[in-house]
């Protein structure tokens, strides 16, 4: 499992990149839930920092990458470019 230096910085500094893109309220948590766990009442889901090696990890990161990108490109006007899968991905080794 990839060792967080800090989960709680992280997810802190992670709402703040949504927040500085203008990404709140719903589609603030799909993003936030993408990477870390997340449960309702009977409902378990896991996130990309419960991947359980480097490996796996790599692979969800970049099996995240269309879907982060459709997800926030429907935020904005035609013509964006999403910003925070790519912001993620630089920052990576925070979280292996």
């Amino acid at each position: 499992m990839p060792l967080l230096r800090c989960n709680r910085h992280f997810r802190e500094n992670c709402v703040d990149k949504l927040k500085s893109l203008g990404i709140k309220g719903k589609d603030q948590c799909y993003f936030v839930h993408c990477i870390f766990r997340s449960s309702t009442e009977d409902v378990y889901n896991e996130g990309l920092l419960d991947a359980p090696d480097s490996e796996t990890f790599d692979a969800l990161l970049m099996s995240l990458e269309d879907q982060m990108n459709e997800r926030e490109l429907a935020i904005w006007p035609p013509g964006s470019s999403p910003q925070f899968y790519c912001w993620l991905q630089k920052h990576d080794v925070m979280m292996t």
